[in-house]
């Protein structure tokens, strides 16, 4: 990709819903929702944006823990 813009001055446009491919490879990411642009900016920019802490938790494919984490994470205000 990098070697196509270089040499022909093109802009590629690349959906992906991976945050990591976009990253490596974009230097300008929109986020967009039902297609409307919510976000836009570089990778670095929407890092700080968003910001915030990452929890992951992992239960050991337990499927009832798995069920009654999930119902008591999704109560919690603010969390998506």
């Amino acid at each position: 990709m990098y070697r196509l813009r270089k040499q022909y001055g093109i802009t590629i446009f690349m959906t992906t819903h991976y945050l990591e491919e976009a990253d490596r490879y974009a230097e300008r990411i929109a986020i967009i929702d039902h297609g409307k642009i919510l976000a836009i900016g570089t990778p670095k920019e929407l890092k700080e944006k968003v910001g915030g802490d990452i929890i992951t938790i992992e239960v050991n494919g337990d499927i009832n823990i798995a069920g009654r984490l999930l119902r008591v994470l999704m109560a919690l205000v603010g969390l998506s």
